[in-house]
Order: C-alpha cells, then structure tokens, then sequence
C-alpha cells in the first residue's frame, strides 16, 4: 500500500507540472483581452487522462485562468479502478512581449492545485486521500512566422513546486506525504488564422515524463 500511494503522489506532482504549459497571452495582440478555451490529453507516467482549460487575457499583459483534469491512474501502482480529479486555478504575468516574429518573450505562471482520489482499494480500506501543491515557473519563447496564416511558438520553462499528499487511515491516522521537485517543461505551439491553436508539450518532473496535447480557441475581444 505505501508504494501505491508514493506512486500516486507522485502522479500530483506529474500533473502539476503540466501547469507549466503556455499560457494564453503570447497570442494577443498588445492591448488586447480576451477569453481562451481549450481541451488537452494527457499521457504520464502512472496516469491518462483529460483536461479542460479556460482563461482570460487582460490588456494582452496577464491571465486568470482555471484548469480541470480527469484522469485514470495505473492499475498496478493505484489499485482498481483509480481515478483522480484535479483543480488548478493559476495566474501568469507577460514579462516580455516579442514586438515582431523572430523575437523572444518571456512570462511567468503560478498555480495552486487541489486533488480527489479514488479506487477499489481505498474503498476496501477506508482510506481516503487528498493533494495540493503550488507551482512557480518561467518561460521562454519564441513568436514564429511559418506561414501568411500560422504562427509558431516554441517555449522552454522551469519551475518548482511543493505540495503535500494527506493520506487518512480508517482510524482516523493521517500520513502526510511531501512533495518538492524541480520541473522542465517544452512545448510548441501552433496558431492559425489568429484563432485556432494546437499546443503539443512535454514536461518532466524526477525523471518521470508527461506528454499532453491540447486543441484550443483564441477568442480576442477589444
């Protein structure tokens, strides 16, 4: 059983890390708000599942925004039937805007995400468990012309993060579970017509490899 919930631990921190991903504001206009939308896959080490993200651009300079994932946890590490649900509102701030194509910028993202848990053998065992961990990161990219109609943007990010796994026993014992890792992430994506962007991305936390891919709407306003 501690192995499992090692290993389910460890699968926060892997989802945690795909916080890291772009952030919306790269693909406004300067000045420009706006809303984004998207929905992501995602392939970890221990873990598969989906995601759902929403976020606003204020002035083409910050984001809110609000991830959801889904996910299905390895059978032989989590037990039957495992399942997580994971809630991660973050922030990110523009620290440099690429005026032209060819040009680098640079943001900054935080997020703070809170899990559930489930399974057969938690079930069988009366034992429940929650996570949260915080995240900071850093990005670098670049704003690319591949086309009258697309636009490329390859990003590399580091951050860390720390969190806690809380395990509870039937008898009411807690066990709590620290997590602090280092994260690398990169990603590209691309944008078409202004409106439409395919993001794939990979992020790694311990060793251990996250690969997500997300489809998404830019929907700029004034």
């Amino acid at each position: 059983m501690k192995t499992r919930l090692t290993t389910t631990a460890l699968c926060l921190a892997m989802l945690l890390a795909a916080t890291t991903a772009s952030a919306q504001m790269k693909f406004m206009n300067d000045g420009q708000s706006g809303i984004g939308l998207g929905a992501s896959y995602l392939d970890g080490d221990g873990f598969s599942g989906f995601g759902g993200t929403a976020s606003y651009t204020v002035r083409g300079s910050w984001d809110l925004g609000l991830d959801v994932n889904w996910l299905s946890l390895d059978e032989e590490t989590s037990g039957s039937n495992a399942k997580a649900t994971a809630v991660t509102p973050w922030f990110a701030l523009g620290l440099i805007r690429p005026k032209e194509a060819s040009k680098f910028g640079a943001e900054l993202k935080v997020g703070y995400e809170m899990d559930s848990y489930s399974s057969d053998v938690f079930d069988e065992l009366d034992v429940d468990m929650s996570g949260s961990a915080l995240i900071g990161a850093a990005s670098l990219y670049m704003r690319l012309e591949g086309s009258p109609t697309m636009l490329i943007y390859p990003e590399v990010s580091l951050g860390y993060m720390t969190g806690t796994m809380t395990f509870e026993e039937a008898d009411g014992t807690e066990t709590d579970t620290d997590l602090d890792e280092v994260v690398y992430g990169a990603s590209v994506s691309f944008l078409f017509n202004q409106k439409v962007r395919v993001t794939p991305a990979f992020m790694s936390v311990d060793d251990n490899n996250t690969w997500m891919l997300t489809v998404g709407l830019v929907m700029p306003g004034s």
